[in-house]
Order: C-alpha cells, then structure tokens, then sequence
C-alpha cells in the first residue's frame, strides 16, 4: 500500500504527514513483524516497497519522500540486524509505476490544492503548475506494475535475490545521476526537468 498527495511542505499538516507516514511506513513495519514468528521458523524473505523517491526528494512532496526514505532505512537496518539468520531482507525501489494510485492522487490533489490560501497559490504558483504538469507527464510514461511484481517475485524466490532492486528506466537514470552529480546540480536537474 502506499499514499502520494503533493503539497507544498508548508501545506503539509500533521494529519497528512502522519497519514503518509503510517500507510507508506508503519504498514511495512507490522506486516513484518505480524509474519516475524513464520519468518524465523522458514527463513523466509522480506521485501519492502520502497521508491525512487526514497532516495532523492522531491518539490512538493515532502511527506510521501520522508515515508520513502524511512522504508529505505528500516529495510538497511533489518538487513544488517538479520545477518546470518538466514531471513533476506530487500527494497524493490520503482520509479514511476502506472497503478490507480495516480488517478486517486490527481483527484486528491486537486481537491487540497482548490483549499490551500490565495496566499499560497500565489507563492507557489509556478511550483504547483510545474508539478501538475510533471505528474501528467510522468504518468503517461509509466511502467505497467507487472514489472514491479516481478522483481517482487524475484527477490522472493531467487537462491541469491539482490539487496535492492531499481525498477524503471527513470528510476536507474535518477539513481545513476544522483551517485555521480553533486547535490546542487541534481537539485537544478530535477528542478529543470519538473520545469521550475
């Protein structure tokens, strides 16, 4: 499961953070522990849902990338915890996936952005534009989410699965970039390409 409703962060209330946050987060913690006891008895498998997302932020979507990259950091620890048990512990990281999730987050987000303050549309204006339009964009070039259950069902039944798995071809161009540019410059890329 997951939740993705673009706002600005000074728009961004504690209910919507912690909403993201439990659904995005807090679902990934107890489904394993609710599987912890099967989990040790088979040395089974666990494998996060993470995104991109969780490993650069993005303009207006400060919540759904700190729920992101807090996935990224349960599945490291989990990882490192259960060395030796036998349990394999992995994070499929996708970019951009064409589930319903983008018809829900285009109606919502339209509906918290027609409630924002004159004021804040005002200031950012030209960010909101840009990200509606990055949305659109980004949907129409989606990746079915068949791919995504693949590399689930990869890491689930492979002899050796990977630690992580980037899905997308955005997905590994990003992930690419931000391991060779320097912040500053993927900052101004991402915000070029968004057309900020």
């Amino acid at each position: 499961a997951g939740v993705f409703h673009p706002k600005p962060f000074e728009e961004t209330t504690t209910d919507h953070f912690d909403k993201t946050l439990v659904t995005n987060l807090r679902g990934a913690f107890l489904l394993s522990r609710a599987a912890w006891s099967a989990l040790k008895a088979t040395q089974g498998q666990i494998v996060n849902v993470s995104s991109i997302a969780g490993t650069q932020g993005f303009s207006g979507s400060s919540a759904y990338c700190a729920s992101k990259f807090a996935v990224e950091a349960l599945t490291d620890a989990m990882r490192m915890e259960l060395q030796g048990s036998g349990i394999h512990v992995c994070a499929v990281e996708p970019g951009a996936i064409a589930p319903p999730i983008w018809d829900k987050t285009s109606e919502h987000s339209e509906r918290l952005l027609a409630a924002m303050p004159a004021e804040i549309n005002d200031y950012y204006g030209r960010e909101i534009d840009a990200l509606r339009k990055s949305v659109e964009e980004t949907r129409g070039r989606a990746i079915p989410p068949e791919k995504v259950a693949q590399a689930i069902e990869h890491a689930l039944t492979s002899q050796s699965p990977r630690l992580r798995y980037v899905v997308g071809t955005d997905a590994k161009i990003q992930l690419l970039l931000a391991r060779i540019l320097p912040t500053r410059w993927m900052d101004a890329l991402i915000r070029s390409a968004m057309g900020m």
